[in-house]
């Protein structure tokens, strides 16, 4: 009997270690399942979460989380009566179609124009309808006169206008340079030294082109008790396009009455650069205004700073100056 306490000793040794070797293989197994079937870690990012790296998650697969702007690059016509006619309105060389592409990527509606290029029908599918069907948020426009007609649209009567006002000296040099494009886009500066130069500053100065269309719109638009269907005007400067696009494109949007669509928004700023617009006036070597030109220009932008005033219209930024060539 003197045995017997020291098997029992033994046993309960014995019995510890299996119970030990028992929770050292549920162990094991259990991190053994979790390596087989754990699933992506989750690591916060900003305000969400998403699957941090790990050998079952692909480079691509995460290129592929990050935010797209894919779905921003469609537009759309809408049904006919959608939309009041809006002009958007400018003196050649001042923007309107980068505007174009900005307005139908913030907002998904295609937009069109007066003029009706076929060859512009690529990068924007509203351009061959019919302005005055409101199909189309906004209308490209160089010119407006009470009684405006032409062959597709017929008598157009606007509802809103647009302004958009880009510096005279600088509009004029880039009209110019889009009109006479040499090889490969290459600017030659002897054209500026051309009769063709001074023939188009001349016919520029003639029918006042500059200033005439913002006259127009003003008389149209900017009175309330005008008899005309027009009764909002917004001025949009080309300056304040190129150094804050994103405020300048969400004043257009809530005068055209859009809500704002962030994702929409941010995509139609990052693609500004990549979006059909002309790049800035090429740096010439001398001053192609002669005394005369500076002289008209001046006056001219002179008598547009008054009009604003008795308008009640908001002051032009300092961008939008006297001289601003040389």
């Amino acid at each position: 009997m003197t045995g017997f306490p020291n098997r029992i000793e033994i046993n309960k040794k014995s019995v510890a270690l299996l119970i030990f070797i028992a929770l050292w293989c549920i162990v094991m197994l259990v991190k053994l399942e979790q390596l087989v079937h754990v699933p992506a870690r989750m690591e916060r990012v900003g305000n969400t979460h998403q699957p941090a790296m790990n050998t079952r998650t692909t480079p691509r697969q995460v290129l592929e989380q990050k935010p797209s702007c894919n779905d921003t690059y469609s537009t759309n016509l809408m049904p006919a009566g959608t939309f009041p006619l809006v002009a958007l309105a400018s003196f050649p060389g001042s923007g309107d179609r980068w505007v174009r592409r900005m307005i139908e990527r913030a907002t998904g509606y295609a937009t069109s124009s007066v003029y009706h290029i076929q060859t512009y029908e690529k990068d924007f599918i509203g351009e061959m309808r019919n302005v005055a069907a409101g199909e189309t948020i906004v209308s490209g426009m160089h010119d407006y006169w009470r009684g405006y007609t032409n062959k597709i649209d017929g008598q157009i009567s606007i509802n809103k206008a647009i302004l958009i006002m880009r510096n005279p000296y600088q509009a004029i040099i880039d009209e110019f340079v889009r009109l006479g494009f040499g090889p490969n886009g290459i600017v030659d500066e002897n054209r500026f030294r051309s009769e063709a130069w001074s023939v188009y500053v001349s016919e520029t100065f003639k029918f006042s082109r500059w200033l005439k269309l913002s006259r127009t719109l003003f008389e149209l638009c900017n009175h309330q008790g005008a008899n005309s269907p027009c009764k909002s005007i917004l001025i949009v400067y080309y300056d304040n396009l190129e150094t804050n696009l994103e405020d300048e494109l969400r004043r257009i949007m809530k005068f055209l009455d859009v809500d704002v669509n962030e994702h929409r928004l941010s995509c139609s700023v990052a693609s500004a650069d990549a979006s059909p617009h002309r790049p800035h006036p090429p740096n010439l070597s001398f001053d192609p205004f002669t005394k005369e030109h500076h002289e008209r220009l001046d006056e001219d932008l002179k008598t547009f700073h008054q009009w604003l005033v008795q308008e009640g219209l908001p002051q032009s930024p300092p961008g939008f100056s006297l001289n601003t060539i040389m």
